[in-house]
C-alpha cells in the first residue's frame, strides 16, 4: 500500500448534521483543510450541515447515517464504505458517532481519532455513569487518538481514566476571527442586548435565561433589556410558552435558527450561557472575538474561555442572581467592560484561532500517516 501525506483519506463520523456546535466544528474543519485532506463524511442528512458539506466536498463524498441512532447495519455500510473508498484515516465527533468509529476501526485495521466535544454525563445516575465510562474505555483500546476540545476536557477524560495520557492530546475549538470588534456604543443604547445561543437541550440549559431575566426585572427592577436568544428549537415551543407565562413577553426577542449570529453578536452589550456543562462553547468563542464580556455559568469548557474577573464573569449554576447582578455590574462600570471587551478579543486572537485548531488537527492526520506509511515500508 502506497500513502501519500498530502492526499490523505478521512472519513468523518458525526450522528447530526443538524444545527450545532459540533456540525458547525466539522464544517469549519473540512473548509480550512479541503485543499491538503480528501475528506468524506458520514452523517444524517439533516438541515443544514448536509447541505453545507456537499457545497465543500459534493454530496458523492457523503454517506447518509441515522440521527444520532446506532444502527448495525450502518456499521458494516460504513466498514464497505470504508473498503471502497480506500480511507486512510477514521475521525468521529461526539458521543454517537464514537459508537461507530472505534467498532469500524476494529473490523477495517483503520487508524481512528475521536473527539468528545463534551463529556456529557450530568443527567446520568452512578451506575449509568459506571457503564459509560467502561464503554469508553474499551472503545478506547480502538481508538488511536483521542481529542480533547478544551482542558476542562482533558482533565475530565483523564479523571475518569477513559484514556492513557499517550492517547490523549487537547486541540482547543477555533474561530474565525473579525477585523473589528463590537463597538463601544453597545455601552451606551437606552435598552441594552444580550445575546445567548442556545437549544431545547438539557446541557444548554435555557430555561435558566427565564430566571436571570426574571431577576433582573422583578428582584432588580431593572427593565431596559433584550435578550436575545439565538438557535434551533425553541421559538414557538415550550420554551417561548414559558416567557410567556412568566410575563416576560416584553423582555426576549427569541430569534429560531439564524445563519448569520454576527449580526446579532454586534449589537450585544453582553453574552450569557446557561450551560450544565460544554467542550469548548463555540457561541462563547464568537463572542470574544468580537470583544463581547461573557457572563457564563462556572462549568468545565465556560470555565476554559471565561477568565472570571478578566474577561468576563462565571457564576453559579444554581444562582441566577448571581447572573442578573453580574449584568449590572457590567452597566455600572464601563472601565471593566472595556476592560474585559479588550482581554476577551486578545485571548481568542492569540489561542483560539480557526487557523491554529485546523494546524493542531492536520498535524494528527500526518502524525497517523506517516505511522502507517513506516509500518507498510517494515512490512515490505
Amino acid at each position: 500500500m502506497s500513502i501519500n501525506n498530502s492526499a490523505a483519506k478521512v472519513l468523518i463520523i458525526t450522528a447530526r448534521a443538524d444545527y450545532g456546535g459540533g456540525p458547525e466544528h466539522v464544517y469549519k474543519l473540512i473548509q480550512s483543510l479541503n485543499k491538503d485532506v480528501n475528506f468524506f463524511v458520514a452523517c444524517p442528512k439533516d438541515i443544514p450541515y448536509w447541505q453545507r458539506y456537499s457545497e465543500i466536498i459534493s454530496e458523492s463524498n457523503l454517506l447518509e447515517i441515522p440521527h444520532r441512532k446506532f444502527s448495525l447495519k450502518y456499521l458494516f455500510v460504513l466498514r464497505k464504505y470504508v473498503r471502497d473508498k480506500d480511507i486512510n484515516i477514521i475521525h468521529s465527533h461526539g458521543k454517537g458517532a464514537g459508537i461507530y468509529s472505534r467498532p469500524l476501526a476494529l473490523l477495517t485495521g483503520i487508524s481512528c481519532l475521536h473527539s468528545f466535544h463534551g463529556v456529557h454525563i450530568g443527567r446520568y445516575g452512578i451506575l449509568k455513569i459506571y457503564i459509560y465510562i467502561w464503554i469508553e474505555r474499551i472503545l478506547g483500546l480502538f481508538t488511536k487518538k483521542i481529542l480533547a476540545v478544551s482542558k476542562g476536557e482533558y482533565d475530565l477524560i483523564k479523571e475518569y481514566s477513559i484514556a492513557p495520557d499517550k492517547k490523549l492530546t487537547m486541540i482547543p475549538n477555533g474561530v474565525n476571527i473579525p477585523e473589528k470588534g463590537v463597538d463601544e456604543d453597545v455601552c451606551n443604547k437606552n435598552v441594552r442586548n444580550i445575546v445567548s445561543i442556545s437549544r431545547e437541550d438539557f446541557a444548554k440549559n435555557p430555561d435558566l435565561l427565564i430566571d436571570i431575566i426574571n431577576c433582573l426585572v422583578t428582584v432588580y427592577n431593572q427593565k431596559k433589556y433584550i435578550m436575545i436568544v439565538l438557535g434551533p428549537g425553541l421559538k414557538g415551543a415550550g420554551f417561548e410558552k414559558k416567557v410567556n407565562d412568566a410575563g416576560l413577553k416584553n423582555y426576549f426577542k427569541i430569534t429560531g435558527t439564524v445563519r448569520d449570529t454576527q449580526h446579532y453578536l454586534k449589537e450585544a452589550f453582553c453574552y450569557l450561557s446557561t450551560s450544565r456543562s460544554e467542550g469548548m462553547p463555540l457561541g462563547i468563542l464568537e463572542a470574544m472575538s468580537l470583544g463581547i464580556p461573557v457572563i457564563a455559568t462556572n462549568v468545565v469548557g465556560n470555565m476554559d474561555l471565561v477568565r472570571d474577573n478578566i474577561t468576563g464573569l462565571l457564576y453559579d449554576i444554581e444562582r441566577p442572581q448571581e447572573a442578573a447582578a453580574a449584568i449590572l455590574r457590567l452597566v455600572d462600570d464601563s472601565a471593566l467592560w472595556k476592560s474585559m471587551s479588550n482581554a476577551a478579543r486578545s485571548v481568542i486572537i492569540n489561542n483560539y484561532s480557526l487557523e491554529k485548531m485546523a494546524s493542531g488537527i492536520h498535524k494528527e492526520y500526518i502524525k497517523l500517516l506517516t505511522d502507517v506509511t513506516q509500518k507498510c515500508h517494515n512490512y515490505n
